[in-house]
């Protein structure tokens, strides 16, 4: 008796294992298509943009699943310049992957894995020659992820590198490689991703391109309104591109140390964004300049109205059809942004630039501006957007080296002064054209100068303006002139 109990649960346990794999595969089919669904259904798909899994193909051990994301061209289409390829109607990319069931997965970072995902593009005939050429049996992207049972994973991305000649030997190519990790959540599609590439560097001819350690980080997730939010980092260590110029002079631009940084935090209801761009040294020829930054930031949006607003403008987008004008989907995303002003103005959203500014030989360039709405619940959409006017509260700050304004302000007078000669059909030495472009150009800061448009702050011109409540301050005094002006050029004048 108990060696036919013995025979019989060995049996039940041997078939429970032999069926694992197939189970553990059902699972995994069930979640990846979750996963997609739940993606669609947070973030939306933007018009022309479509996602979709084409099949997925399981068995005892491994699956192969097939995912595309199909570009509607049609807007981008126009007349191909010459010896430029025409642009197709639709533009399709198929990933392949590759999914080994646990249990015993190969590679498993943890006896807890149930899946291995090693997907690639699925390229077509052309593509693929294109891409033996480079790479020989290698794929030029491959990504391998590791799934494990809480929903968590884990996946390295690789490009190989290259050094030698290109396909259509039009270039030389040298090209250290990409690597990069990733962690993510299936269960609230949370991710992090690091990614860094050495070196590329593409020389046609006499001119040549070279970018070194080039990198790039994020860190993201949904909120509760399934707004996307997260941190995002990226840089170049140098980037060099230098060539031959318009006079046949050898000519070059390097760029030191570019960073871009943004993130999307949300406090309470409320989303704030920023992005801020900055560079320790570009040098273009014979220009330097050094310690460039601009800080943009979006504050106070309304968590619960921009995701009723984005909700309702994937409606609309999904019920039009394809061939719909671009001009009308236009048109539908405005009428509903201006709906849904109401319940925005509410919080007193604002753009900012926080922060630009940059050194040059002169000195120092800086600015700011302050772009906000001031809170109200009186707001009418009908009225229209002129009715936010009176709402407006803006700010603005700019200074800049005298020599630098004064070289802007000379170019400026020159065009003005060769265009009025060729108006009039006369000629004039260059000598006298730089003479007269100078006395125009001085004669144009003064009258800034005694108009209150720029004040002098030692070695700088500076810039103040200020509008609120209807009213515009300009270096602390008001501007009915520069208000007429600005109404004069928004308006057209009317043909008798």
């Amino acid at each position: 008796m108990k060696k036919a109990l013995t025979i019989g649960t060995l049996l039940i346990v041997g078939g429970a294992a032999a069926a694992a794999p197939y189970m553990i595969g059902a699972h995994v089919e069930k979640e990846y298509h979750n996963q997609l669904e739940q993606m669609l259904a947070k973030t939306g798909q933007s018009p022309g943009i479509q996602f979709q899994i084409d099949r997925y193909e399981r068995s005892y051990r491994t699956s192969m699943a097939y995912i595309s994301m199909t570009v509607d061209t049609k807007e981008l289409q126009q007349p191909p310049a010459p010896g430029m390829p025409t642009i197709p109607e639709s533009i399709s990319i198929t990933m392949k992957s590759e999914i080994e069931h646990g249990p015993l997965i190969s590679g498993a970072p943890s006896p807890l894995t149930i899946a291995k995902f090693v997907s690639t593009f699925e390229l077509s005939d052309e593509f693929k020659e294109i891409e033996r050429f480079y790479f020989k049996d290698k794929p030029f992207f491959t990504d391998t992820a590791y799934l494990e049972k809480d929903g968590t994973s884990t996946s390295v991305m690789v490009i190989p590198p290259y050094h030698g000649p290109s396909h259509d030997q039009s270039a030389t190519i040298k090209w250290d490689g990409l690597s990069g990790t990733t962690s993510a959540n299936w269960l609230d599609l949370s991710s992090k991703m690091d990614f860094s590439t050495p070196l590329l560097q593409v020389t046609i001819g006499d001119m040549n391109v070279t970018m070194k350690a080039a990198s790039a980080s994020s860190d993201n997730w949904f909120s509760p309104q399934d707004i996307a939010l997260g941190k995002i980092s990226a840089g170049i260590s140098e980037l060099n591109i230098s060539g031959p110029g318009p006079a046949g002079l050898q000519t070059g631009m390097t760029l030191s140390n570019l960073r871009v940084d943004g993130a999307a935090d949300q406090d309470g209801t409320l989303i704030n964004v920023f992005q801020e761009i900055g560079f320790e040294q570009l040098q273009v020829d014979t220009e330097q300049f050094k310690n460039g930054v601009i800080r943009i930031e979006l504050n106070n949006l309304d968590a619960l109205s921009i995701n009723k607003l984005q909700q309702t403008i994937q409606t609309q987008t999904n019920s039009l059809g394809p061939n719909t004008d671009p001009a009308l989907v236009t048109n539908m995303m405005l009428s509903e942004l201006q709906a849904a002003l109401p319940e925005l103005l509410k919080h007193s959203p604002e753009l900012l630039i926080s922060k630009i500014g940059v050194e040059n030989g002169d000195g120092v360039i800086a600015g700011r501006l302050k772009f906000a709405l001031q809170p109200t619940e009186q707001f009418n959409p009908d009225m229209g957007l002129l009715a936010m006017i009176p709402l407006l509260n803006i700010e603005l700050d700019l200074s800049a080296p005298i020599a630098t304004v004064t070289t802007l302000a000379n170019s400026m007078a020159d065009d003005q002064v060769r265009a009025q000669l060729a108006a009039q059909q006369q000629v004039m030495e260059e000598q006298e054209i730089k003479q007269q472009s100078q006395m125009v150009a001085q004669q144009m800061l003064q009258m800034g100068l005694q108009q209150h448009f720029i004040q002098q702050n030692g070695e700088d011109f500076t810039v103040r303006l200020r509008f609120k409540n209807g009213e515009l301050l300009l270096n602390g005094q008001p501007s009915e002139q520069l208000i007429n002006m600005l109404m004069g050029a928004a308006v057209p004048s009317s043909g008798a």
